[in-house]
């Protein structure tokens, strides 16, 4: 115990909910600290926090208890103060109390004291609800997640099945898989009997319509008109005057997103800053975004949104520009349009940064410009498309728009030669794929020496190694002999004891991921990185 101070402190440690049924799962969340010491009688100093881990309901030195390993929130161990969480399976566990023990070690190796928590497993009549995710056009099975109960469970994504065991009652069921629109449902659970539950989802379509005009007057309907000529399938989401707003996760099934004002002012028109995190963090996965607010500036001013992610250098507010005439490669050769407002004409008069490109300009100046990196795409009128002189304007200017977008995927954003759809880091020239596994592991005799073969898809100009040594061919108590390793050879110095197996496994990484191959029934192999 009294090494312990040496190591990271665990704080906050919690169990969201803390009560669940047998089964399921539970988030454990928590945080390691390697700075929370004394210093009045001598200097303590802190380091990295590396690893963390979880114990149900025995603590590490006992004999039998099992690791099971946490996660850095930020993605990474690379900072003394780390949150964490994982999530723990419920299934076996008797009904009544169970202790979470939770601990963390640093860059020098310390394990820090122990922090805990309680989950309550519930007793009581249970039942099942079962059945199967598939496509609501094709029938195909679907890998989905189905949360019932607080609890969720994945489907077979070979046959699109689930189960899940639950308490008694009344619940709402939610199945939803990527590039989906999510489904719920309320089931019926009933003691000791199965409830079946098909869910159809229906592919999400491409482009999102915010409406953001508050009705006052209500101009949706020109958009959708536009849309359905174009034959561009859509899904709708009202602001309701700013108060409902998507974030990242709303927006993350849809290629597309057009966001219109209207005449909506006074504080409330296009996207507030938190909107804009969102949109920015959609944006960032390859994605297309048409905001056309002539009143966005009055209520937001220049945010940095509008000047990073539109190229947009300043404003000049309420000139009131009649013309619209197209520019650059989505909207040139479109116009002259006459504007026509069924509102007061506030529209404004752009300066476009170095970044940015014209994209439409009225008598006055510049009225619209967009930003292409080749990975995503923006457009920011001060002129809606309502304003149009005729539908089929409308069309052919949103068409031109859809057209420029769909070159996305195809084009390729860092000159890797491959195209942004089929590349896992399509920023990253020295990156497009996970790799493959290394080859050819091999350790000569009597020098403890490791060497292997380059995988024969690096998926990247180099590749790093990670050397593992386990006590049994799972690998399930693997160890890091040596870590980050830029060539395919290393040493261990140790020899394992008399009558005893050691298991050598070699994990290939790039900046798109990992790989540690795969057992001889073909299912992945698994183990902890090296810090």
């Amino acid at each position: 115990p009294y090494l312990t101070p040496a190591g990271p402190e665990m704080t906050a440690v919690a169990v969201d909910p803390p009560v669940a049924v047998a089964g399921g799962s539970r988030l454990v969340t928590a945080t390691a600290d390697d700075t929370r010491f004394n210093s009045s009688n001598g200097v303590e100093a802190f380091q990295t926090v590396i690893a963390a881990e979880l114990y149900v309901d025995m603590p590490p030195w006992n004999p039998g208890a099992i690791a099971v390993s946490l996660d850095a929130l930020d993605g990474a161990f690379d900072e003394p103060v780390e949150a964490l969480s994982t999530s723990v399976p419920t299934t076996g566990l008797a009904a009544g109390r169970h202790m979470i023990f939770v601990r963390a070690q640093d860059a020098s190796g310390n394990w820090g004291p122990i922090g805990a928590a309680f989950l309550e497993i519930e007793a009581g009549p249970e039942g099942t609800l079962a059945g199967t995710v598939t496509d609501a056009l094709t029938a195909a099975p679907l890998a989905a997640e189905v949360t019932v109960a607080g609890d969720a469970v994945m489907t077979d994504p070979s046959t699109g099945a689930y189960s899940i065991t639950i308490p008694s009652g009344s619940w709402t069921a939610v199945a939803s898989a990527p590039g989906y629109l999510t489904v719920e449902g309320r089931v019926q659970i009933n003691e000791d009997a199965t409830t079946t539950r098909a869910f159809f989802l229906t592919p999400s379509p491409r482009t999102l319509l915010v409406d953001d005009d508050d009705d006052s007057p209500d101009v949706r309907g020109p958009w959708v008109t536009a849309l359905d000529a174009i034959d561009e399938p859509w899904a709708v989401w009202d602001t309701e005057s700013g108060t409902h707003e998507p974030d990242a996760s709303d927006l993350s099934s849809f290629r597309n997103v057009i966001w219109f004002s209207g005449d909506d002012f006074g504080g409330q028109a296009g996207p507030s800053p938190i909107a804009e995190t969102g949109l920015a963090t959609w944006l960032d996965s390859g994605r297309c975004l048409l905001l056309a607010s002539q009143d966005y500036y009055r209520d937001r001013g220049l945010t940095s949104f509008l000047n990073g992610r539109f190229g947009i250098g300043g404003v000049t507010g309420d000139v009131a520009q009649t013309i619209a005439v197209g520019h650059g490669a989505a909207f040139g050769g479109l116009g002259p349009y006459a504007l026509s407002f069924p509102y007061p004409n506030a529209t404004d008069l752009l300066s476009v940064a170095a970044t940015g490109a014209l994209a439409f300009s009225g008598e006055a100046g510049p009225l619209a410009a967009s930003l292409d990196t080749s990975y995503w795409r923006t457009t920011f009128w001060t002129f809606g498309l309502e304003t149009l002189p005729t539908p089929a304007a409308r069309a052919t200017v949103l068409d031109a728009w859809r057209t420029w977008c769909r070159e996305l995927p195809t084009l390729d954003a860092d000159d890797d030669g491959i195209s942004n759809a089929d590349d896992c880091a399509p920023l990253d020239p020295a990156t497009w794929a996970s790799p493959s596994a290394a080859r050819d592991l091999r350790l000569a005799r009597g020098s403890g020496t490791l060497n292997w073969a380059a995988p024969a898809a690096p998926g990247a100009l180099s590749v790093d190694y990670d050397v593992l040594r386990g006590s049994g061919p799972d690998l399930a108590d693997a160890s890091c002999v040596a870590g980050a390793l830029l060539r395919p050879t290393a040493v261990d110095p140790l020899e394992p004891p008399i009558n005893t197996l050691w298991t050598y496994a070699i994990l290939v990484r790039n900046a798109c991921g990992a790989n540690l191959g795969a057992n001889s029934d073909g299912v992945p192999r698994a183990a902890p990185a090296c810090p």
